[in-house]
């Protein structure tokens, strides 16, 4: 088990009292996924994104029901696309070819979140993402409104965080500055402003300026070593610019 995913399961089951977790594949941030029996909920497993789960996907994303899914309101907030099956299966293709890592939560055959890191495979061949960040890849999550209030939330940012380490890269994010909600969020998990981004929305060709950018400051699951290296790789690329 590498360091990281040791500091993930100690977190894990200090803050969320968490029980017979199991951690897989924690050598690729692209096949990791886990079990556990979870706080008021029971069974859970995360999980990376496959064609077997486009339908229960499909409920959680576009259905609305209060009972598992996502509200109107929450869905609005999302990563924007559509669940046909070319979309879906394009998704499926950037996972299985190691460009994106994304994740789906489940729970008595339900998906009642998803948890996506973008452009990993860029980043970690040396490439600039869509934003031009060499170290700090986008992130987006989003939990059932049922379980908001649980920690699952909580939870899905520290696996996010197991991914990075993993990976070896670093976490950013946009989100609206009317979203206060999510600011909170985010800044209670250690994330600091760091600018602004112009988004760009494939499906109707919307362009949005001066997009509030957030990095996470420290990633508490990286090892040591790890960022000490990390630190002089960016010390002596600002020396030689």
């Amino acid at each position: 088990m590498k360091k990281c995913t040791e500091k993930f399961v100690e977190s894990a089951a200090r803050r969320f009292a968490v029980c017979d977790l199991a951690v897989k594949s924690d050598t690729n941030p692209f096949r990791v996924s886990l079990t556990c029996y979870f706080p008021g909920m029971g069974r859970m497993t995360i999980e990376p994104f496959q064609e077997k789960h486009f339908e229960a996907f499909r409920h959680f994303y576009d259905r609305c029901d209060p009972e598992w899914d996502l509200s109107a309101e929450s869905r609005a907030l999302c990563d924007q696309h559509d669940t046909s099956n070319d979309t879906l299966s394009e998704i499926v293709r950037r996972v299985s070819s190691e460009e994106d890592a994304r994740f789906l939560i489940c729970t008595h055959n339900h998906v009642i979140g998803y948890i996506l890191i973008e452009e990993i495979g860029r980043i970690k061949a040396g490439e600039k993402s869509f934003f031009g960040e060499d170290y700090y890849a986008e992130l987006d999550m989003a939990v059932s409104d049922r379980f908001h209030g649980t920690g699952l939330a909580s939870f899905g940012m520290l696996f996010l965080k197991l991914v990075a380490a993993i990976a070896g890269v670093g976490l950013g994010l946009i989100t609206s500055p009317e979203n206060e909600r999510a600011i909170r969020f985010y800044e209670k998990h250690g994330f600091i402003p760091a600018g602004h981004k112009e988004i760009y929305i494939p499906h109707t060709g919307e362009r949005k300026a001066g997009q509030p950018w957030y990095v996470l400051e420290k990633n508490e699951l990286e090892e040591e070593e790890a960022q000490q290296s990390r630190l002089a790789d960016r010390e002596d690329a600002a020396a030689d610019a």
